[in-house]
């Protein structure tokens, strides 16, 4: 760039340019569409979203909603992140039911579903059975590791907890 003047530097001086005569010109186009609505959502996001057109609520209504920040339900609907766990009730709460829960035979599923249902941490639910967060997990993924009388507590915990 040349300038005209002596010791003048581009950074130090932003009037020696000219305006272009179209400046004030606004360029528009019509929104983006709606991301078409998941034929099968799988994380809580999805069905958040899914959820959400259903009813025609824009994402702060959604969010004012469940109490939550409008980035954190944008988080929630693109994948970003999973929602914490004591929030898990309102969303169910909003949804109507617990999308997760899939198979109701399996202890391992029963047991996640509890804690979703409550909005309870491993370490709560572990407090108020009787048994270490690490028992909760190990029976949440399945592990073989558990002794049968833990097992058995749990079970036993949950199924009178669950609703026929």
């Amino acid at each position: 760039m040349i300038l005209h003047r002596k010791n003048i530097s581009a950074r130090t001086s932003r009037n020696l340019y000219v305006a272009a005569p179209f400046c004030n010109l606004r360029f528009t186009a019509p929104r983006p569409q709606v991301k078409p609505e998941s034929p099968n959502p799988e994380t809580i996001g999805d069905y958040l979203r899914v959820e959400r057109h259903k009813r025609g609520l824009k994402k702060y209504e959604t969010a004012a909603l469940l109490q939550i920040d409008q980035n954190t339900l944008y988080q929630w609907e693109n994948n970003i992140c999973f929602p914490k766990v004591y929030l898990m009730p309102k969303i169910i709460a909003f949804i109507g039911y617990d999308p997760l829960f899939k198979d109701p035979s399996s202890l391992a599923e029963q047991v996640a579903h509890y804690r979703r249902v409550k909005g309870f941490s491993r370490v709560k639910l572990g407090k108020l059975i009787g048994v270490t967060p690490d028992m909760i997990s190990a029976i949440e993924q399945g592990k073989k590791g558990a002794s049968e009388k833990m097992v058995e507590k749990v079970a036993t915990f949950i199924t009178g907890q669950l609703d026929p």
